[in-house]
């Protein structure tokens, strides 16, 4: 669970520097923040759907 909100952290800054870099126009900043966006969105969302779902490792102790 802790990844997938370090994760969608993550993707949130990103979403603020596409918007930083479009300012600037520096189109290769805001490319690589868009796919870092969707990338690390895209595993946020599925590590957390994941975990709602009883998925993951269980910890023996």
């Amino acid at each position: 669970m802790v990844v997938g909100i370090i994760f969608l952290l993550i993707a949130l800054l990103c979403l603020l520097a596409i918007i930083r870099e479009a300012k600037r126009r520096n189109f290769f900043g805001a490319g690589y923040a868009f796919i870092c966006c969707i990338v690390l969105g895209w595993f946020a969302l599925y590590t957390i759907i994941d975990i709602m779902h009883g998925g993951g490792v269980s910890v023996a102790g």
